[in-house]
C-alpha cells in the first residue's frame, strides 16, 4: 500500500485566506466565480468538519464532511491544488472519508 503523503488538519479561521487562495486556483476550471461568496460563507459559518491536507507544509487539498444523521454523511467543497492533480490526493481524501464513515457506523452499533 502506498504511504500517505498528506497530513490532515481541521480548518481554523487562521487558514481562511489560504483556503480562498486554493479556491481561486480552481476557478474557473472546477468552480465558477459565482460560488466564491458561498465558499466564503461556508468557511466563516461552517459547523461541520472541514479538513485541509498538507504536503510539506503546503496546502494541497481540502474537503468537508457533513453528518446528516446517524447513517449518512456527505462530502462538500472538495478541491485539490492544480499543481497536485494526479498525485493521489483525491484517493487519500476519499480513504479518509471512508474510514471516517466506517468509524462513525462502528460507534453507533
Amino acid at each position: 500500500m502506498k504511504t500517505p503523503k498528506l497530513k490532515f488538519q481541521k480548518y481554523k479561521a487562521s487558514r481562511f485566506e489560504e483556503c480562498l487562495e486554493l479556491f481561486e486556483l480552481n476557478c474557473p476550471a472546477y468552480f465558477s466565480e459565482e460560488e466564491r461568496k458561498d465558499y466564503r460563507k461556508f468557511l466563516q459559518y461552517n459547523k461541520d468538519i472541514y479538513l485541509l491536507g498538507y504536503e510539506n507544509h503546503s496546502l494541497a487539498c481540502c474537503f468537508g464532511i457533513t453528518e446528516h444523521n446517524i447513517d449518512l454523511c456527505s462530502l462538500n467543497w472538495i478541491m485539490v491544488h492544480p499543481n497536485c492533480h494526479k498525485d493521489g490526493f483525491g484517493n487519500e481524501m476519499m480513504s479518509y472519508f471512508i474510514n471516517y464513515a466506517k468509524e462513525k457506523i462502528k460507534k453507533q452499533h
